[in-house]
């Protein structure tokens, strides 16, 4: 399925899901009962600013303790992070773990604790907030709530995306800025480019060059090994050498007109230039089928010299000398002298995550704690705490900003050993609130901070053209039946047509099956779909 063109089909597929983890994409659910125009307040209108408050520690003089859910959590060990915050704040946190199967039954009992730490979907956040009303709209609460209104004012898509069809705000973003958020992603093994002086392709038809090399050199085994689909790593890489577009799908053409290019020239073109990767054995004939670990075992083999997916997972003891020799491609071009270009990194997360129970007679002091979430630095100087503390741990106890422009992990007794493993049954629930990192990289030596320097290095000084906020939009009832009528067997076709001319089942270059492929696309509802993605689009950019 496409990643782009899922805008339109992420809305039919995820609306039977309940409860996103860390990360996850979401659902957007039809406007509610309220009127936008009548009910949404911005900051500066009634609900106020933050401009007369001043955050003070503790939150509370004498201390209090609130609950919390947390979702599919080892409840073994406290966390690090919420010792510090109770200290803090004067606020003790008991959490309640639900199992994610029973969390269906416990939102339907109504037996809730004061928030929710875990994501929700917006199904969850429509039902209980927009029509239940059970869930605190945090633009109550907005003058109370500096933190979070500054970075809304940052990054005005974190609002945007977080606003409900009615106007509220139940659930808040995770919001990440940093160098592995990049999707234009490749990777090689430099030492075998160098072994046979081969230089990093820079232009389409270098790319096309070195595989064929790298092919001949390696007994005819494919050497790129990548999936393929809208907004993959691999087509985040190339498709913008081929015209205006970033990524296949949906997108603004620049004038705020939507459109959805898979029957442009530009996409015609990237189909070819797959279709003859394909056809002459350069890009793996099995890659719809390749998972990770089988694009890795490739790799670990030598045969896969290109890859994507699977480069995080690459160790020293898959080279030679005991080095991990991987390198990093900038986004190509069509031509030398051209400016690569691909699309920014994904900054917003929209989770819904600390939702308040209404009912909760703590909404004041957890609105406060959760503003702690969004500060982008110490909230009270020594603690370490602000937003880089909810997705790491206290800075100077787990992460270290160095002054090289490095970070460093650690334990919270210094040991070396911090895994995700231990980062959430040790220090944090999951990440949530504000990460920024910006330019920082690893300082620990290996496969990460080289892919970090890579991604600072050879792609971000290249991402220029925003994501198309799709993922965000809301629909109408109307626009929601369009979108149930058309988008699965429009999507459908979609990914078969991708890969039967990638594959050569059909010739892309035959001018009368690209002809039956474009009237096939306006007959599974193309156009219709493009006019509901255009007017919630405009309501989006008039928030």
């Amino acid at each position: 399925m496409k990643k782009r063109m899922l805008a339109l089909i992420l809305t039919l597929v995820m609306a039977a899901s309940m409860l996103t983890a860390c990360g996850k994409e979401e659902t957007k659910e039809e406007p509610g009962t309220k009127d936008p125009e009548t009910e949404q307040q911005e900051p500066g209108e009634d609900e106020g600013t933050g401009e007369d408050y001043t955050p003070s520690y503790p939150i509370v003089e004498e201390p209090i303790t609130v609950t919390c859910v947390v979702v599919g959590q080892d409840m073994t060990t406290e966390r690090l992070l919420w010792q510090k915050l109770e200290e803090l704040t004067n606020i003790h946190v008991d959490f309640i773990n639900i199992e994610s199967e029973q969390f269906n039954v416990f939102m339907a009992s109504n037996e809730w604790p004061d928030f929710f730490l875990t994501g929700m979907n917006n199904s969850v956040t429509y039902e209980y907030g927009v029509l239940g009303q059970k869930f605190v709209d945090y633009n109550d609460y907005a003058d109370i709530m500096p933190n979070l209104w500054a970075v809304f004012e940052q990054y005005p898509l974190a609002k945007q995306s977080s606003t409900q069809s009615d106007g509220g705000i139940y659930g808040l973003p995770r919001i990440e800025e940093s160098v592995t958020t990049t999707m234009a992603r490749m990777h090689y093994r430099s030492d075998f480019l160098e072994e046979h002086n081969l230089k990093e392709p820079t232009t389409l038809d270098e790319f096309y060059d070195v595989l064929v090399a790298c092919r001949d050199l390696n007994g005819g085994k494919a050497p790129l090994v990548t999936n393929i689909s809208d907004g993959s790593y691999l087509s985040s890489l190339i498709y913008p050498a081929f015209g205006e577009g970033t990524n296949p799908g949906t997108y603004d053409d620049g004038t705020g007109t939507v459109i959805d290019d898979h029957n442009s020239q530009q996409y015609r073109d990237y189909l070819a230039y797959l279709a003859k990767l394909y056809k002459e054995g350069l890009l793996h004939q099995e890659y719809l089928t390749l998972d990770n670990n089988s694009m890795l075992s490739l790799v670990q083999e030598g045969s896969a010299i290109f890859f994507a997916e699977c480069a995080m997972s690459v160790t020293e003891d898959m080279f030679a000398d005991g080095q991990i020799h991987l390198g990093t491609m900038s986004p190509l071009v069509a031509k030398e002298g051209d400016t690569p270009i691909c699309k920014a990194p994904r900054v917003v997360m929209n989770d819904n995550y600390f939702v308040i129970n209404a009912e909760s007679p703590y909404v004041e002091e957890i609105c406060k704690l959760v503003d702690i979430a969004f500060a982008t630095e110490e909230v009270q100087e020594g603690t370490g705490i602000y937003g880089l503390a909810f997705n790491y741990g206290p800075e100077g106890v787990c992460i270290h900003l160095n002054d090289d422009g490095t970070y460093g992990l650690t334990t919270a007794d210094g040991g070396a050993d911090f895994t995700t493993d231990y980062l959430y049954k040790e220090i944090t629930y999951g990440m949530a609130g504000i990460l920024q990192l910006g330019d920082y990289v690893t300082d620990t030596p290996g496969n990460n901070q080289i892919r970090q320097l890579g991604y600072r290095d050879k792609v971000l000084p290249y991402a220029t053209a925003e994501e198309f906020p799709s993922r965000y939009f809301t629909y109408t009832d109307e626009e929601q039946a369009i979108i149930d009528q058309y988008s699965t067997e429009y999507g459908t076709y979609l990914s078969e047509m991708e890969h039967k001319f990638i594959m050569g089942v059909e010739d892309i270059n035959d001018d009368a099956a690209w002809e039956e492929y474009c009237k096939k696309l306006e007959e599974y509802g193309m156009n219709e779909l493009v006019k509901v993605n255009q007017a919630a689009y405009d309501r989006f950019r008039a928030e």
